[in-house]
């Protein structure tokens, strides 16, 4: 029930938030009203749920339930209105079209397949559904010291962990996947905002094909609602310019919207926001500011769209400058504040030497090159920058894998794009190219970039428009790329079918696709369940008990004596120790500095019993042996 409570509180939050902007009952009014739903919801829920999330769970069911009642009750009024109008005229649809709307609609269908298995990937059981599992055994959001991710932006850890707590791994995966259609949406009207309804779906089953989708939609990330949130915001963004060339100025005396002229025959640019005044741009704000309430990326989304509203402006430019950042902030303030009194950084873990951090040991972020990502992929030096656009769709497995590729289309047609869409697909390139080079040198992963791959979606999405002499064949290579995208999308999750039809246990499942999953499955069934275990394997979301894997501060911890590294267990409470030595020597820090403290540990039987050691198959490699010790510390004096 959770869920579609989530779903519903979310809906009416949103209605009630935006009534004031006036937005009309169809598909992108009900996008901008859920997303600001979702944002208010989260607010609710980390306010309460710091205290319970069963009250906080409680307040949502609340919001829903009165929500529907003041539906029932107004539906009569406004079925006998509506009886009356006219239903507004649409382009009819032609075979291209129907293509995309299957992509899409195949997608969705695969993703939720997905959903709806048990959960495998490392993100997920690292961070965005482990972290939701601890605050469930604590029964409330709390710093936890070794989970670092406890520090975070909360927008989408909040809402996971209400339906965690009260519905377990799936509202979770659904809620997720709720985000990943959301996503889609977004797309569609950035692009039907741009150039018309064709283009949006165009673009968006580009971004349902892409791999970086079916990795992120058919598990927990929070990605695809991070690109949810800025791909609206820049869509509203793209509405209030609308507005302005329309002979609407930004100067306008009313802040509200009110009626707009008709929308042109072509369908471009059609009303969803009809109106006049900064409307437009509050709610654009208001979409961008959340994001920073879910990736620390949300901050350079406001940054950009800040100097477009700058760079943009008719009249009045230091006016809506303004405005636009004012809202961006108090969106953003929630999630600044919690993390301010929480860690005592407002952007931990960003900046550490300008706000020092209390409770949670952190790597710093923000150092050029710093990043492993950028460091394992050449450096920063010129070769490496040019090839940057290349390398991270054409090479994605020198960044974080084929499965995070946002598909080769966005290259081949991008490019094209940027040549021939015009004006308005220049702008979104150089929002996107913006926010490229500035990961370049800060951290190179596909999926920290999928919110500026969708304005590029759009831009190789325009070339359906452009061009008579080839739209053919761009829709034909479209075509291809969506089939050949389900295709991969469906080889994909086929090792889920099994599970998911029934015909395998979910013990069985992950045993087959977690490494170390028999030493997990052994843990939780003899090891004390409240009993904390360290371990720098980061895949705690399998084990049942409460846990300590922040690598910083084991790094730190490495580096005392053994008396201090004693003390140090004592006082967190440290009992059992997981040491994954196969996963300590695939990276050069942790093996360098971890490795001869868990020897110094192993051999010290008077302080570490050893409970057992584990051989298994080292699954990440194809070949080889996992070996896996699980130790007890027994001095507690």
């Amino acid at each position: 029930m959770v869920y579609p409570a989530l779903i519903a509180a979310a809906a009416v939050l949103g209605t009630f938030a935006t009534r004031p902007l006036g937005l009309v009952a169809d598909l992108e009014g009900w996008l901008y009203r859920l997303l600001v739903g979702f944002g208010l919801c989260a607010v609710l829920a980390i306010g309460l749920g710091s205290y319970s999330l069963s009250l906080a769970a409680t307040a949502l069911y609340l919001i829903a339930a009165l929500g529907l009642l003041w539906e029932l009750r107004g539906a009569r009024t406004r079925t006998r209105a509506a009886a009356g109008g006219e239903t507004p005229s649409r382009a009819p649809l032609r075979l291209f079209d129907y293509a995309c709307l299957a992509a899409i609609a195949g997608s969705l269908l695969l993703a939720l397949i997905s959903a709806l298995a048990p959960v495998t990937s490392r993100d997920a059981s690292v961070a965005h559904l482990a972290l939701p599992a601890a605050y469930a055994r604590e029964g409330r959001m709390i710093v936890l010291p070794g989970n670092v991710y406890s520090g975070y932006p909360h927008l989408l850890y909040s809402l996971y962990a209400i339906a965690y707590a009260s519905a377990g791994e799936q509202a979770v995966t659904l809620l997720n996947w709720t985000f990943a259609a959301l996503a889609c949406l977004a797309v569609y009207v950035l692009g039907k905002r741009i150039e018309g309804p064709r283009c949006g779906l165009a673009a968006a089953a580009l971004l349902a094909t892409a791999p970086v989708f079916m990795d992120q939609a058919g598990e927990v990330a929070i990605d695809l609602g991070f690109t949810a949130l800025t791909t609206a915001s820049l869509a509203a963004l793209v509405a209030w310019f609308e507005g302005a060339r329309h002979g609407h100025a930004a100067s306008d005396s009313s802040p509200l919207l009110q009626p707009s002229p008709q929308p042109s025959p072509s369908g471009r640019g059609s009303s969803v926001l009809p109106g006049r005044g900064f409307a437009p741009l509050v709610l654009s704000a208001a979409l961008a500011g959340s994001a920073c309430g879910v990736r620390h990326t949300g901050f350079l989304v406001c940054l950009l769209l800040g100097v477009g509203v700058l760079a943009g402006s008719r009249g009045a430019r230091l006016r809506a400058t303004a405005l636009f950042s004012g809202i961006a902030v108090l969106a953003a303030l929630p999630w600044l504040l919690r993390s301010a009194l929480t860690v005592g950084n407002p952007v931990f873990p960003l900046l550490p030497s300008l706000f020092p951090t209390q409770g949670i040991e952190h790597v710093d972020l923000m150092a050029l090159g710093g990043h492993e990502s950028v460091r394992a992929a050449g450096g920063t030096g010129l070769v490496a920058f040019l090839r940057f656009p290349w390398d991270i769709i054409m090479r994605p497995h020198l960044y974080d894998g084929w499965t995070k590729s946002p598909g080769s289309v966005v290259l081949a047609l991008g490019v094209p794009g940027l040549i021939l869409g015009g004006r308005r697909a220049r702008t979104l390139g150089a929002f996107s190219v913006a926010g490229g080079v500035f990961l370049f040198f800060i951290q190179r992963c596909a999926r920290c970039l999928l919110p500026f791959f969708t304005p590029m979606m759009v831009v190789a999405a325009v070339m359906t428009n452009r061009a008579q002499w080839m739209r053919k064949g761009v829709a034909a290579l479209l075509v291809f790329a969506f089939a050949y995208g389900l295709a991969l999308h469906a080889v994909a999750i086929h090792v889920k079918i099994p599970v998911f039809l029934g015909g395998q246990t979910r013990e069985a499942h992950l045993r087959d696709r977690i490494e170390r999953y028999p030493v997990f499955e052994y843990a939780n069934k003899y090891l004390d369940d409240g009993a904390i275990i360290l371990t720098p394997d980061p895949r705690v979301y399998y084990l049942n008990g409460p846990t300590f894997q922040n690598h910083g501060a084991m790094l730190d911890l490495a580096r005392l004596e053994t008396e201090r590294q004693l003390d140090w267990l004592r006082a967190r409470g440290i009992r059992y120790v997981l040491i994954p030595w196969a996963f300590l020597d695939e990276s050069d820090t942790l093996r360098s500095a971890l490795v001869p403290m868990f020897r110094q540990w192993r051999a010290d039987t008077a302080r570490f019993r050893l409970i057992r050691e584990f051989v298994l198959p080292r699954a990440a490699l194809g070949s080889g042996e996992d070996r896996v010790d699980l130790l007890e510390f027994v001095d507690g004096a």
